[in-house]
């Protein structure tokens, strides 16, 4: 490839394929990569571990000599004992506490998705017992819903319930990247995100065959009050994005591309001509998806009868 038609070629790229970074790195995509991983994995952690492990790495203790088998509380004492005379420092809530209050952190972000409140009545309190098994998809929920703020997921479900929703929390928003814009496309990443977050969420507590029923239908009901389906056939889509590829070769592609430059740098020059190849082939892939894209919006038009001028 001759120097001048490489620069066109970057140009292109900097034009067509600069938001795709920005796409990887929002906090939707990743949330969504992590289900997806989660997904695929069958197996399975107690309750009551999931919740000691997850105190254990907030507190910088060590629990890898243990591997994947069940701690005991002995060992997780030994273990914090240890930590806390290495770092010179005392954990609050290390001993006995440890479990209640990850478990106390997780119920009530539970319940404000369930129920709008930190505070259900006596008959609608969660149930979760330390025995209970939590699946990957689980985890990575729980996860999700302990790093998030307790406020800010009380403001996001309150606005859910109200129908006091920003253009963010629809799934497929038009984004100009102008300066002023800049706050609204914020905006959008985070409801999406939380959008993400919640509703794979709930299915996979839907899913999990090891949780109560009445958990489970308690999660469908909300689903469906929170994010009610936008059309028919959301829920297709969604299974086709989730479950028949979609958009996670995105994902793959951002795998292999980052595992490439690993093994095989850029800086070395008898792989630049390849590399060129590379960025040849994605702007092309740009092109051919955005002659899709307007062949998708001629369609509407026609099914709509309006001007194929007033829709791009």
């Amino acid at each position: 490839m001759k120097r001048k038609e490489l620069e066109e070629f970057k140009k292109r790229w900097e034009e067509n394929l600069g938001g795709l970074g920005e796409m990887l790195n929002s906090p939707w995509f990743a949330v969504s990569i992590k289900y997806d991983e989660a997904e695929k994995n069958k197996c399975c952690i107690k309750l009551g571990q999931y919740v000691l492990r997850y105190w254990a790495q907030l507190h910088g203790v060590d629990l890898s000599p243990y591997g994947d088998k069940e701690i005991t509380t002995d060992e997780f004492k030994q273990a914090v004992t240890k930590a806390q005379t290495e770092m010179k420092t005392d954990f609050e809530g290390g001993e006995g506490n440890a479990e209640n209050n990850i478990l106390d952190q997780l119920k009530r972000r539970l319940n404000i998705i369930l129920f709008g409140t930190t505070k259900p009545e006596e008959d609608q309190k969660i149930k979760l017992g330390k025995n209970d098994l939590l699946s990957a998809s689980n985890v990575v929920f729980f996860d999700e819903l302990l790093k998030t703020d307790v406020g800010d997921l009380k403001t996001i479900i309150d606005d859910r319930e109200i129908g006091n929703i920003t253009g963010a929390q629809k799934k497929h928003v038009h984004i100009e990247y102008e300066e002023h814009n800049k706050r609204k496309k914020q905006e959008i990443e985070l409801d999406d995100y939380y959008k993400e977050m919640i509703v794979r969420g709930l299915r996979s507590l839907e899913k999990n065959e090891w949780i109560k029923t009445s958990l489970k239908r308690t999660a469908q009901s909300r689903l469906d009050s929170l994010y009610p389906p936008e059309t028919p056939d959301e829920v297709e889509e969604d299974s086709y994005l989730t479950e028949c590829g979609g958009w996670i070769v995105f994902n793959e592609l951002d795998l292999e591309l980052r595992l490439c430059e690993k093994h095989f740098p850029r800086a070395n020059l008898v792989n630049r001509e390849t590399y060129d190849k590379i960025l040849e082939a994605l702007v092309e892939c740009n092109e051919k998806v955005i002659d899709c894209v307007s062949e998708l919006c001629e369609i509407d038009c026609k099914m709509n009868g309006t001007n194929i001028e007033d829709c791009l």
